[in-house]
C-alpha cells in the first residue's frame, strides 16, 4: 500500500455536520467528537509501519540530485552503491571541502594550507633534499651502511648522494633497506607506506617486509617521471624485524619516502601547476640526532677538545650527542697506536692517551647499527 493510501481528504463524521442543539445521547455524541482523531491515529501509524518496513525506502521520493537516475531514496542508494563498487579503491577521490574556508579540492590541499601536522613518519632520515650523510662520501657500494640509517641489501647496490636526492643503480631487484628498531609496535597495524621517486630503467619497487613474507609492495614498470606512489596495507603479527626496502632494475631516484601509522598518506601532495609539495619538511638538526643513536662520526677540527679527540697524557670522558640505542663499538681513526678507548656506555667513553710527551689527536665513530 502506498503512502498516499495515507492521506486524509475528509471526515467521515464532521463535527460540522452536527446540528447546533443536537439531539443525541452522550454516548454517540462522545463518538463522533473522537472520530476525527481515530481517523488522524489509524493514518500516522500506518505511515510509520510503512516507512519501517523493509520496503520504506521505496516510499520517499527523491528530486534529480546530480544525475541520479532515482525516483525514491531505494533507488538512489542502489545506484550509487552500484557506481561505488566500480571505483579503484587504491584511487584517491577529489572530494571538495572549499566550505571549510580553505577553497581545497582535496584534504591534501587542506592540510597543507592549514599548516595541520601530518601524520608520524617511523623511518629515518626520509627526506633527500637534505640527506642525513655522516659518514661524509658522495657514493656508497655494497652491503654497508651509506647514508645513515640506509644500507645495502645484497651487496652490489651503488647509492649516489645529490643536492636534492639520493639516486640508486641497481639491477636484478636488488636494493637498500631500513631496519625498523622497534617492529613490534607495529603488529597488526594498518599502516600506508608512501614514495616520491622517478624512474631510469625498467622497474622498481618500495616494500615493508620482515624476514619471511612481504606486507606491501608498491611497483612501478618502465620509466617514469617525478611521481607520489603509495600504499595501504596491514601488518601482520610476526614482525620480529621489519624493514623498508627500494629496489629493482635501472636509476631509482628518490626524493622522500614515508611509512606512517593510518589509511591515507600524508607525505605530499600535488599543487594545481602539477608539482609535488611536501606536506612536511623535516628540521635537519632533530633528524641528525635521531640518526645519531645509531650511528656517531666525531669531527676532528683542531679545536674541539673531546670531540676531535686532541687530548695529551692521561684520561678524558668523551660524551656523545645524545643516547646511543645500544652500547656501540668504537673505531678510532688517527694517531690511534698512541691512543686506546675503554669503559665504553651508550652516552659515551673514556679515552685514554698513553703518551705522557706529545698531544696526540685523532676522531672515532661510534656504531650502534640495526
Amino acid at each position: 500500500m502506498s503512502l498516499h493510501d495515507k492521506k486524509i481528504y475528509n471526515w467521515s463524521q464532521p463535527v460540522s455536520s452536527l446540528q447546533d442543539k443536537p439531539k443525541m445521547i452522550a454516548k454517540d455524541l462522545k463518538a463522533v467528537f473522537d472520530s476525527n482523531s481515530n481517523e488522524i491515529k489509524k493514518a500516522i501509524n500506518g505511515i510509520v509501519e510503512e516507512l519501517t518496513s523493509a520496503q520504506g525506502a521505496e516510499n520517499i521520493g527523491i528530486n534529480d540530485i546530480c544525475g541520479l537516475e532515482s525516483k525514491n531514496v531505494q533507488q538512489a542508494i542502489c545506484f550509487l552503491v552500484d557506481k561505488l563498487s566500480t571505483i579503484n579503491p587504491s584511487v584517491e577521490i577529489p572530494l571538495s571541502i572549499s566550505s571549510g574556508g580553505t577553497s581545497s579540492k582535496t584534504s591534501h590541499d587542506a592540510v597543507y594550507k592549514l599548516g595541520v601536522a601530518p601524520n608520524r613518519n617511523i623511518l629515518n632520515n626520509w627526506y633527500f633534499k637534505n640527506t642525513i650523510n655522516q659518514r661524509g662520501q658522495t657514493s656508497y657500494t655494497g652491503a654497508i651502511y651509506g647514508i645513515d640509517r640506509w644500507k645495502g641489501i645484497y651487496g652490489s647496490e651503488t647509492v649516489n648522494v645529490f643536492n636534492d636526492r639520493i639516486q640508486i643503480l641497481v639491477k636484478n631487484n636488488q636494493g637498500v633497506g631500513q631496519y625498523i628498531e622497534f617492529p613490534h609496535l607495529l603488529a597488526n597495524k594498518r599502516v600506508t607506506l608512501s614514495i616520491l621517486w622517478s624512474l631510469e630503467g625498467d622497474y622498481a619497487n618500495f616494500s615493508c617486509s620482515n624476514s619471511l613474507e612481504s606486507f606491501g609492495i608498491i611497483g612501478v614498470q618502465h620509466s617514469f617521471g617525478l611521481t607520489l606512489s603509495s600504499m595501504t596495507f596491514n601488518i601482520g603479527d610476526n614482525v620480529s624485524q621489519l624493514k623498508t626496502v627500494i629496489s629493482g632494475q635501472g636509476n631509482i631516484n628518490v626524493y622522500a619516502v614515508k611509512l606512517e601509522i593510518g589509511e591515507n598518506q600524508t607525505l605530499a601532495r600535488q599543487n594545481s601547476n602539477g608539482f609535488w609539495d611536501l606536506l612536511e619538511v623535516p628540521d635537519y638538526q632533530t633528524e641528525l640526532l635521531k640518526c645519531q643513536r645509531y650511528y656517531y662520526k666525531s669531527i676532528y677540527d683542531n679545536n674541539s677538545l673531546g670531540v676531535n679527540m686532541r687530548i695529551s697524557s692521561g684520561s678524558h670522558y668523551i660524551p656523545f650527542k645524545t643516547t646511543m640505542r645500544t652500547i656501540p663499538n668504537i673505531r678510532l681513526h688517527g694517531e690511534t697506536s698512541y691512543i686506546t678507548s675503554n669503559l665504553v656506555t651508550q652516552n659515551g667513553f673514556i679515552m685514554s692517551n698513553n703518551d705522557s710527551v706529545h698531544t696526540r689527536a685523532c676522531d672515532f665513530e661510534a656504531i650502534a647499527d640495526l
